[in-house]
């Protein structure tokens, strides 16, 4: 596993260096910046993925409340099934 991850850095890495060309961004209240094209596209990327994973959260929660509620009732029913424990003598 080790080795897939390096292996994906260094990519990373070469596409960032291989794109070193000036792009400007224009962000109308900031104004205007010349960055890497490389970075700016890693950026932008990241920070999807980030937005993806905190629009995506509360659905997750959600689901994982569900679950454990339903295996509670499950262990309820199943106690409920077997009936009180007899004592043996």
């Amino acid at each position: 596993m080790f080795a897939v991850d390096l292996a994906a850095i260094a990519a990373l890495v070469l596409f960032v260096l291989s794109n070193r060309v000036l792009v400007p961004l224009s962000l109308w209240p900031l104004g205007s910046v010349s960055l890497w094209l490389g970075p700016l596209l890693v950026g932008t990327l990241a920070f999807g993925f980030v937005a993806g994973l905190l629009s995506g959260l509360p659905k997750h929660f959600h689901y994982r409340r569900r679950a454990r509620s339903a295996e509670k009732r499950v262990a309820q029913l199943s106690a409920e099934k077997d009936g009180p424990a007899k004592e043996q003598v």
